[in-house]
Order: structure tokens, then sequence, then C-alpha cells
């Protein structure tokens, strides 16, 4: 397996979507189940991940310049793809809350779709990016540190987004746990990040902002332990208090994704 692994990862949001919606066959109206397969995602994924693969095995700094450039060429489609896909996800979401008058399980799982897409989408730019960074002899350490960190930023929010949102469209027990009592979840991949601009920040390597990283750091412990705080949920758990629990924690990530639009707005030019 190679290093973002975007088609195993999109043939797994494709079936949790069929198992949350039921849906295995053509829907009349609403979302077109055969066109998850029909799309260009799935090829366009494909590419993509021989590219990271060829990058990482490529020890001539030229030959992976080259890679790295033709990787972004054809990031440029994936992105067109990509965005085209959510475009149509969008649409039918907005069909099917038409023709039901409210938020069905069926939207919120469309909803959740969207987000993985956009998060994969992200992982591949993020990949390209901080292999190019590293290879920038024009960038001070600063600027290097701050580019990486912000597009690693951007890569777990989106991820931790389509987390929020799978519960959101599935609220089991099981579904949770899925999402938040495992070993590296969401909540750990956020925090990770959030400990490490602290770090940064403390060296001087990251300006500080009005978020604190290190607050919000704090404030995800209870839910980034496997079995522990905030991540365990019970057999009997109401979809309603999976769906409350799940709400606390979005307002974290919230706050999270505040600090990286922060952390953008002051990168340093040049």
């Amino acid at each position: 397996m190679g290093q973002v692994d975007l088609g195993p990862r999109w043939k797994k949001a494709k079936l949790d979507f069929q198992k949350i919606t039921g849906e295995k066959k053509p829907k009349k109206k609403g979302f077109v189940s055969e066109t998850l397969g029909h799309s260009g995602i799935d090829s366009c994924f494909k590419k993509a991940d021989k590219y990271c693969d060829a990058i990482d095995a490529e020890n001539d700094l030229r030959k992976r310049a080259k890679l790295i450039a033709a990787g972004e060429k054809h990031g440029v489609s994936l992105d067109s793809t990509v965005k085209d896909y959510i475009k149509f996800c969008n649409a039918k979401m907005k069909d099917e809350e038409a023709d039901r008058n409210q938020r069905t399980t069926y939207t919120k799982a469309l909803d959740f779709l969207s987000d993985r897409l956009d998060h994969l989408d992200k992982l591949y730019d993020q990949f390209l990016d901080s292999r190019k960074i590293a290879m920038d002899k024009t960038l001070s350490g600063q600027q290097k540190v701050h580019r990486m960190m912000y597009k690693s930023f951007t890569s777990v929010i989106a991820n931790a987004n389509a987390g929020v949102k799978k519960v959101r469209a599935n609220p089991t027990p099981e579904q949770f746990r899925e999402i938040y009592d495992t070993n590296d979840n969401i909540a750990r991949k956020v925090q990770v990040q959030l400990v490490q601009a602290a770090g940064a920040q403390k060296k001087g390597l990251l300006p500080s902002l009005i978020v604190d990283p290190r607050f919000i750091a704090d404030k995800m412990t209870p839910w980034q332990a496997e079995g522990k705080g905030e991540c365990v949920c019970g057999d009997d758990w109401s979809a309603k208090q999976i769906q409350d629990k799940n709400a606390e924690f979005e307002k974290l990530l919230k706050l999270a994704a505040r600090y990286m639009v922060d952390l953008n707005e002051k990168a340093p030019r040049g």
C-alpha cells in the first residue's frame, strides 16, 4: 500500500455510503448508486496513487521534481472531477430534501460522501505540496514549516469533518465507535497537528494567533483515547444521545478549523 491510498479509501467510502443508505441499486429519484463507479473518480485516484508511489520511490531530485510537476498537472484534472461530483451530490441532496421536506439519512450520507471526497482531494494536494516544499531551496525554514503545517491541517480537518458527518448520517453505537473509539481516531489526528503547531509556535516558527492551538489540543484529550473518556458509547445509547455527543466534538473541530484559517491568513509571504 502507498502513502495516501486514495483509491482504497474512496472504495471504502462508497461501501460505507451503501451500508448507511441500503442503496445498492439505481434509484429512480435521488442519488444513482451506479454513478459511484462511473464518475471518473476511480481512475483519477488510481493514477494519483501511482504518482505518489513513484515520487517517493525516486531518489534523483531532478526526476522527482518532474514527477511532482506531472502529479500537479494530474491534480488539476482530479480537482475538476471532484468539484463536479460534489456539485452532483449537492444537487441530489437538494432534490431529496425537497421531496421529503427534511434532511434524511440519505442526504446525510451524501453529505458524508462529499466531505470524504473533499478530504481525499486535499490529501493528494498535501502529499504533493509537502514533497515540493521540502525540495524548494528558495523558502526559509519558517516558510516551509508554515506551509506544511497549513496543508496538513487542511487534510486532517477535512478528514474529521467527514467522520462527524458519517456519524450524523448513521447515529448508531457501532458507527460512533468506528469513528471515535479507535486507535488514532479523528480527534487524535487533529490533536497531533495542534500540539505540533503549539511547539512550532513556541520556537518562533509559527506566529502567535488569536486561537491558541495548545488550548484546543488539551480540550481534545478526552476524545482521543481509545476506550476512555468521550470515546466510549453505550450499547443502549439512542440516536439523539449519539447525535448530541457527536455535536460536542464538532464544536471543538470548528475551533481547530478557525485556527487553520487564522494560520493561513498569517502566512509569511515571499
